[in-house]
């Protein structure tokens, strides 16, 4: 039997952090929801493949009081590190910031890259 997809979600990971370029971003911390979806090389069902998704949440909790300019900046970042793990054949990251206008559920950005 061969394996089709084995996707690996973690999802909305909070993290308070300084995120943005207007002053009042870079003022006050604000609420980041972070998400990822990764792809993992695994083909065949008796393939004991294992990825330690805690290293993931870890490194988004690392972000924790830190300052990023743009969501794209942190996600770029986010997505290197995942994707530097071989086991990993394509990944996608979002993050949302939930706060900033009160008449949406969130402003967010998503980007994704595949092996080569």
């Amino acid at each position: 039997m061969r394996i089709r997809d084995v996707v690996i979600d973690v999802r909305n990971v909070e993290v308070r952090m300084f995120l943005g370029i207007h002053s009042h971003e870079k003022a006050k911390q604000q609420r980041v929801l972070i998400s990822t979806e990764i792809e993992l090389t695994q083909e065949k069902i008796d393939d004991p493949a294992f990825y330690d998704y805690d290293r993931v949440k870890e490194f988004i909790s690392g972000f924790a009081g830190r300052r990023v300019d743009t969501q794209e900046n942190l996600i770029r970042e986010i997505l290197g590190f995942i994707m530097n793990d071989a086991s990993v054949k394509r990944a996608r990251v979002m993050s949302k910031k939930p706060d900033i206008f009160p008449e949406a559920d969130y402003v967010g950005v998503s980007m994704s890259a595949e092996r080569e």
